[in-house]
């Protein structure tokens, strides 16, 4: 009988293939553990292996006169300044992309998935953009105080000088008005639109009592475009004292708010309170994707990513005490001075940036960041 050798050629291929293919599997577990645990390692590998460590004028960059004169943004892959009432688009590489008119010297800027709201501070004028063009604009009665937008492109507006103390406006994503909310004696502090467009959130403030009076109202937003009398779907009258600062709905039917002393989520008309913002020393709390928290114990400063659904599940990063803190949807900018560290809404550290001088602004989206100077915008992709 004649043996098969070329079939056991074939098979000891196959092993040899099995085996290199379960050795690469188990040195990519063995590198991830350890970068995840081992700092040393992490900062080696991020600077000689992932490459991310970016320095100051070996990026690319938009030259500008000044910083004074112009207003800058981060939309999506692009940074914005808006100039003369000209605004110009830049992609990462610092090439013009694309310019759009528009009349706003005092903008308030807002964006959500791919919609971007541009406001006039103390003023009428009211612009949508997606992607490349103005979806819709229009002129308000009084001045716009403050702007709110969801992912569907749904906006909410805070505007003053009427006959009304305070109006809440609310549009759909063609610009077409859905209802008013007139507010006599509180102040919109923020306002959060549900990702499914069905609920309007107002956290508001009254001032004029000897104890500071915080509310939050949800309203249905098709209630209120149907003139229903029950159109609030739910108010939350909190103890004196506690101020609300920010609202947002993290997830579909989940609100999430952040007072002075601690945070709470409210879904099906029932609120938690998810995490005492007094047992430690909390320098800053803001909302994007997730909770952004930076705290202080036992003399060491944390940088803190929450979900607030699984509270327990905390993304926890020691840093040095940071000048100003930056957050998109899912990318955060930690400002340390002349070096700025950028994680996602994950934990994980997606680029450093070293600077040669102190570091005043940055703008930031989940794609790009701005860090200007007085003459040039340096851009990092992330």
């Amino acid at each position: 009988m004649k043996k098969n050798y070329g079939e056991r050629t074939l098979n000891k291929k196959k092993i040899i293939y099995v085996i290199i293919v379960i050795l690469i599997i188990i040195f990519v577990i063995v590198m991830g553990i350890l970068y995840d645990n081992n700092s040393n390692l992490r900062d080696f590998m991020d600077k000689y292996i992932f490459l991310k460590e970016k320095y100051e004028n070996n990026l690319p960059q938009i030259a500008i006169s000044s910083s004074n004169d112009i207003n800058v943004y981060a939309y999506k892959e692009n940074i914005l300044v808006l100039k003369n009432n000209l605004l110009t688009a830049y992609n990462s590489n610092g090439k013009e992309e694309y310019t759009l008119e528009i009349e706003i010297s005092n903008p308030i800027f807002e964006t959500a998935g791919n919609y971007l709201c541009i406001g006039e501070k103390n003023g009428e004028k009211l612009y949508v953009i997606s992607d490349k063009n103005i979806i819709w604009q229009k002129d308000l009665e009084g001045n716009i105080l403050d702007i709110a937008l969801n992912t569907n492109g749904y906006v909410a507006v805070v505007t003053t000088g009427t006959i009304h103390k305070t109006i809440v406006q609310t549009f759909d994503n063609n610009g077409k008005d859905q209802f008013y909310v007139f507010l006599s004696s509180t102040y919109v502090i923020d306002m959060s639109i549900s990702q499914d467009s069905k609920y309007l959130a107002i956290a508001e403030t009254n001032f004029s009592g000897i104890l500071i009076q915080s509310n939050i109202k949800i309203i249905s937003i098709e209630d209120a475009k149907n003139e229903n009398s029950d159109f609030i779907n739910y108010t939350q009258t909190n103890k004196n004292g506690d101020l609300i600062s920010k609202i947002k709905y993290q997830t579909k039917d989940e609100l999430t708010c952040v007072y002075d002393n601690h945070i709470e989520v409210i879904k099906d008309k029932n609120s938690t309170n998810i995490s005492d913002l007094q047992q430690d020393e909390t320098l800053f709390v803001d909302l994007n994707n997730k909770i952004i928290k930076i705290i202080k114990k036992d003399s060491h400063v944390y940088l803190q990513i929450i979900d607030n659904s699984k509270t327990d599940d905390i993304k926890e990063y020691e840093i040095n005490e940071p000048k100003e803190i930056y957050t998109s949807s899912n990318a955060i900018a930690v400002n340390l001075g002349s070096e700025v560290l950028f994680f996602n809404n994950s934990g994980w550290l997606i680029k450093k940036y070293y600077a040669t001088q102190e570091i005043s602004k940055i703008v930031l989206s989940d794609d790009l960041a701005g860090i200007i100077y007085n003459d040039k915008i340096e851009l990092v992709s992330l």
